[in-house]
Parts: C-alpha cells; sequence; structure tokens
C-alpha cells in the first residue's frame, strides 16, 4: 500500500512529460502548417525591424543635433537628413564613380584571364568542351566586363547556356538585365518604404520609454529600467561603434593598398573590408584574401620574388591592421560599452556562426544582452550573498 503514492506521482510525471511533448508536437505542426502566413507577416515586418533598427542607432545622433543646435524635434530630424543626404552626395560623387570604374576593370579583368587558365586547366588534365560552349563562356565573360547591369542576372544564366546546346547567350544576358532592373526598382521601393516608416521611428523614438512604462507595473519600473538602460548602453554602443570601426578598417585599407602602391582595386577592397567589418575581426580578412590573389595574378609581379614580397607587404599591412582593430578600436570604442572580453567576443562569433551570416551578425548584440541579464538576475545576487556570508566569519576571526 504504501508505494501506491509514489506509483502515482511517477504516474503524474510520466503524463506530464507526454503532454509537453504532445504540445510541442502540435506546435511544431501548426508552424508547419501556418509557414506560409507566418512568412507572409515577416515580409511585411521586414521593412519595420528595418527601420527601428536605424532608428535606434541614430536616435542619440538626431537628439544631440536637436538639443546642441536647440531645435524642435521634427526640425532637428530633418537637419539630420540633411547632414545625411549631403554624405550619400559625396559618396555618390566622388567614391562611387571610382568604385563602377574599378568593378569593371575588375571584370574586364577576368574576361581576359578565366579563358586563358580555363585553356590551360583543360590542356593539362585532356578537358575537352566543343567550339559553341567555349564561344558562349567567351561572349558571357565580355558581356559581364562590358555591361555591370547584367552582371546579376547574366553570370549565372549565361555559364548555364554555355555547357547546354542550343541555349542563346543574347536572350539569357537580356533576361538579366531585365531581372536586373526589376531587382533594383524592388530594392529602391524598400529603401524608399524604410526611409519613411524610419522618419516616424526617429520623430517619436523618444515617446518609447513612456509607453513601455504603462506597462510595467509600477513596483518593478526602476528595477526593470535600470536593466533595459544598461542594455541600451551596451547594444547601442556596439552598434554605434562598429559602425565607426567599420568605417576605419575601411579607410585604412584603402589608404594601406594605395601606399603599398597597390591602386587599381584599392577602394573596392577597402569597401569590401568595411562592409565586411560589421561582424568584428572580419574584415582585414576579407580585404586580405582578394588582396593576395591580386598580386599573385597580376602581371604587375612578373617574377616568383616579386610576387613574394608583394604577399609579405599584403599579409604585413593586413595583421597591421587587425592588431589596431583588435588592440585599439574594438577595446576603446566598442569594448568600453559592451563590456565584453575579446575571448566573449570571439566565442560569441562562433556559436553564432552556426546559424549562418545573420548568426555571426547579432552574436555580438545579444551576447551583450546575456551578460546584462546574467550579471543582473544572478552573478550580483551570488556576490552579494557570499560577500554577507563571508562577513560574520571575518568578524569572528578578528575577535
Amino acid at each position: 500500500m504504501g508505494s501506491t503514492p509514489d506509483l502515482d506521482t511517477k504516474l503524474k510525471k510520466t503524463l506530464l512529460v507526454i503532454g509537453y511533448m504532445i504540445i510541442i508536437a502540435v506546435a511544431m505542426y501548426a508552424l508547419v502548417q501556418l509557414s506560409p502566413v507566418l512568412r507572409m507577416i515577416a515580409n511585411v515586418l521586414v521593412p519595420f525591424c528595418v527601420a527601428l533598427i536605424i532608428a535606434y542607432i541614430f536616435n542619440p545622433i538626431v537628439t544631440f543635433v536637436q538639443q546642441r543646435l536647440k531645435l524642435s524635434r521634427i526640425l532637428g530630424l530633418v537637419t539630420f537628413y540633411v547632414i545625411i543626404l549631403l554624405l550619400i552626395a559625396v559618396f555618390m560623387l566622388f567614391l562611387l564613380p571610382n568604385l563602377y570604374h574599378q568593378i569593371s576593370e575588375l571584370f574586364k579583368r577576368l574576361s581576359e584571364v578565366i579563358p586563358a587558365q580555363l585553356n590551360t586547366l583543360m590542356k593539362r588534365y585532356d578537358i575537352t568542351l566543343s567550339e559553341p560552349q567555349m564561344e558562349k563562356i567567351t561572349d558571357t565573360l565580355e558581356s559581364l566586363g562590358t555591361d555591370l547591369r547584367s552582371v546579376l542576372g547574366a553570370m549565372l544564366p549565361g555559364l548555364h547556356g554555355a555547357a547546354a546546346e542550343g541555349v542563346s547567350v543574347a536572350g539569357a544576358v537580356a533576361k538579366g538585365v531585365a531581372a536586373g532592373f526589376g531587382f533594383l526598382f524592388s530594392f529602391a521601393s524598400f529603401v524608399i518604404f524604410v526611409i519613411i516608416i524610419n522618419f516616424y521611428f526617429l520623430l517619436d523614438f523618444h515617446k518609447i520609454k513612456g509607453l513601455v512604462s504603462t506597462v510595467i507595473p509600477a513596483q518593478h519600473e526602476q528595477r526593470i529600467f535600470g536593466i533595459l538602460t544598461r542594455m541600451d548602453e551596451a547594444v547601442g554602443g556596439f552598434l554605434r561603434g562598429q559602425l565607426i570601426i567599420c568605417c576605419l578598417v575601411g579607410l585604412l585599407t584603402t589608404i594601406g593598398l594605395l601606399l603599398l602602391g597597390l591602386n587599381k582595386y584599392a577602394i573596392l577592397i577597402g569597401v569590401v573590408a568595411g562592409i565586411g567589418n560589421i561582424i568584428p575581426y572580419l574584415g582585414p580578412l576579407l580585404g586580405a584574401v582578394p588582396s593576395l590573389i591580386w598580386v599573385l595574378a597580376s602581371s604587375g609581379f612578373p617574377t616568383l620574388a616579386d610576387k613574394l614580397v608583394g604577399s609579405a607587404e599584403v599579409i604585413g599591412l593586413f595583421a597591421l591592421i587587425q592588431a589596431i582593430d583588435g588592440m585599439i578600436f574594438q577595446p576603446r570604442i566598442v569594448g568600453k560599452n559592451s563590456e565584453l572580453h575579446p575571448l566573449a567576443v570571439m566565442l560569441a562569433l562562433m556559436v553564432g556562426s552556426y546559424f549562418g551570416l545573420g548568426g555571426m551578425i547579432v552574436a555580438v548584440p545579444v551576447a551583450c544582452i546575456l551578460r546584462i541579464l546574467i550579471k543582473e538576475l544572478w552573478w550580483d545576487k551570488l556576490r552579494s550573498a557570499k560577500q554577507e556570508q563571508n562577513a560574520p566569519e571575518a568578524s569572528t576571526a578578528d575577535a
């Protein structure tokens, strides 16, 4: 008779576990069935999420401009937009033409190098292709070198046409151009929509605190706002600091390549390195790889000794940029706000890599949030309890 309560308890636990498993299975099935609807909702919410993140990053700048010039919120916001538009205009007038020229040169160079390298490999490994296939490959590469508008759409259709008989490269390129213009129209519409939403977010961003305060119980308001403030300082500091570091890494990469005499693609590689540094420490690596390929494949380094010296200079340059990023930029610009140790940043990036590129981008902000939560909800309480436990022991020992 004494074992009956234990049996009932085990039976209840088993039924509870089975119930949880059924609930999880039903929830997963519902998610699968609702995936088209959820995907549609996600597509609708994407511009709002992007606009909110941009507003979150730039709200302190708008507030600074507003207070510094003693303007109303809307005039401060308009002034901020005018400054951004001026910076974009400078970029479009001075940097974009050089960038376009370098990309054109790159594709033109590829259209010259790839067929020669392909012929060499075919002869070495005794591979044969028909003349129409070779002509289609050559025509596709030449089209990429002369018309950048067809790059996105023509690359895959053109190469596919080179491998299959009876496919017209001209038709593939025309489809690619049409697809490219369709993509540009969709992207432009998305950007305009995000800018409009962002304007309203920035206009009323200071009201968010009041809305949050309305739904938080009064007895927990001070505690929750304290945690949210520290999260804002950590995550906001990281995002704004990382944007500054992206610009600095791109600038250092461009200047360094120009000083080494690698002028042809310096701006293009600098832009790639700067954008790549959105993921901490990745920018110099993304800049080093194409630079080394450039040195090894370029006719400007004719002998093996020249290539080795050029490669050593490139490796030294990007090692220096990586060291400056890791020892100066990250600790002084980002670290003082996020308070994450470099090893914690690397661990977060390794974990985020399992979730792809998006996981690596959000890994450090998520780590900042987790650090604040662990510290506020567990670590500080643990330390306080430990100090209270040690205090009586210390007073007893003194007595």
